[in-house]
């Protein structure tokens, strides 16, 4: 059977996404899906992606972690934008 690389693109695309479950150790990257266009957030323990951003504002990395909080441990890249994320958006310390 002869498939298009469209058809397979819109195939996984429709899939529904990995329930994300507890993630302690969390790596935000930059993604070479698209010449410097997509950023996001891996599981270190898995490697899994976790989720994809259009950009480095730190909003949207802290809104993801606000909604997780049992991450504990945030590795990222020098950008100062994942860096705001990750200081409003994860739990602070009592």
């Amino acid at each position: 059977m002869t498939v298009g690389r469209d058809t397979l693109l819109r195939l996984v695309r429709d899939l529904p996404e990995p329930e994300v479950g507890e993630v302690e150790v969390l790596g935000v990257d930059d993604f070479p899906f698209r010449k410097g266009r997509h950023y996001g957030t891996v599981d270190m323990a898995t490697h899994r992606p976790l989720r994809l951003y259009e950009g480095r504002e730190g909003e949207d990395l802290a809104a993801w972690l606000r909604d997780h909080p049992e991450v504990k441990v945030i590795c990222r890249v020098r950008s100062s934008g994942y860096a705001e994320g990750a200081r409003i958006g994860a739990p602070q310390a009592e």
